[in-house]
């Protein structure tokens, strides 16, 4: 895949993002349903990603492209729910705390993740 089409994804999502987040804001400010939508956002992404995977191992590569950018879309969403619900979940003199251990799970995630997902790379981290 070109790095072109690969960096489209990006800034699709990104463009999407743009365009959906101030109605999305709207109805969490009337609905203040925001585990609500973190619990929908959070399932959208695992759904997107889940399909970018299985049709990345079966070479479909515009489709994964597609779903992955759909699920950069949500997870990217997810953070309109996630920020305003730190008021819901911890006192200010916490917040920082909260959202620290809130982004450092959000990383380890991400690299349990990349050693997940690089099997064939696992020997070269491992070993010396």
């Amino acid at each position: 895949m070109s790095d072109f089409r690969f960096n489209l994804a990006f800034t699709s999502s990104a463009v999407l993002l743009f365009l959906t987040v101030p109605l999305t804001g709207l109805l969490l400010d009337k609905s203040l349903r925001r585990i609500a939508g973190l619990r929908f956002s959070t399932a959208l992404t695992v759904f997107f990603y889940g399909l970018c995977g299985i049709l990345a191992v079966s070479n479909h590569e515009a489709s994964s492209l597609i779903f992955f950018t759909l699920g950069l879309y949500s997870y990217l969403l997810s953070f309109t729910f996630y920020t305003p619900l730190l008021n819901d979940i911890a006192k200010p003199a916490k917040r920082g705390l909260i959202s620290g251990l809130g982004v450092s799970a959000n990383y380890i995630g991400q690299f349990a993740g990349l050693i997940l997902a690089l099997p064939s790379e696992r020997h070269l981290l491992l070993d010396p």
